[in-house]
């Protein structure tokens, strides 16, 4: 496997190897240096991505991250650089901090809770009780899941017990309403949480065993 380095300069870190393999070099842009060691990070999991794959990161190219997403441009002839996408989920700006920033929520989530780590995409599908389109912070659940399903399903403090009610919409579409959501989202099936109070997080069985949906 190509050696691949991480440049740190003082607005973003950089790859350099990764031409070797006809690959752009990649460079992850940050607004705050407390993420430049997550960038560093990110930049080495997406070489082995290149490097495992056999495949490349071409110009434009989207590619899903903590519940985000990344596209990266070119900024010259052999440089791809990070843009993440918005909470309007519509545009993309120039960095990941925001990115970089959900994903270490997440991973202290899973450590703190002992869950694998398993973020949903963000165009994947929650279910959820229309009061949380408004706003409301609710209680999630985790079933298994086949994709485009993230096994979410979400309560708001009005949900009326009826399952009817329940609305299967883009994760992305909850996230624009309950931002603060995020940071649980990539504990594994089984695992519940409570936001209506103060925040709490358990494990359950019968969740965990259902079949995938």
């Amino acid at each position: 496997m190509q050696n691949i380095k991480v440049i740190n300069q003082h607005d973003f870190v950089q790859s350099e190897g990764l031409s070797y393999l006809n690959q752009y070099e990649l460079r992850v842009s940050v607004r705050s240096c407390e993420f430049t060691s997550l960038a560093g990070n990110l930049l080495v999991k997406l070489s082995e991505y290149i490097q495992n794959g056999k495949r490349q990161i071409k110009p434009g190219e989207k590619i899903g991250w903590a519940t985000s997403i990344l596209r990266f441009d070119e900024c010259s002839s052999s440089i791809l650089e990070s843009y993440e996408v918005t909470l309007d989920g519509e545009n993309f700006k120039r960095g990941a901090d925001d990115t970089l920033l959900r994903w270490r929520e997440q991973s202290e989530k899973c450590i703190e809770f002992r869950s694998h780590y398993d973020p949903p995409a963000l165009e994947d599908f929650v279910v959820v009780s229309p009061d949380v389109l408004d706003g409301n912070l609710p209680e999630g659940v985790r079933y298994p899941y086949l994709s485009p399903n993230t096994g979410w399903w979400l309560f708001g403090g009005c949900y009326s017990g009826d399952l009817k009610t329940m609305q299967r919409v883009h994760l992305g579409h909850v996230l624009r309403a309950v931002p603060s959501l995020a940071e649980y989202l990539a504990l594994e099936p089984g695992f519940c949480f409570d936001l209506k109070g103060p925040p709490r997080v358990w494990f359950e069985d019968e969740p965990a065993q259902r079949e995938p949906v």
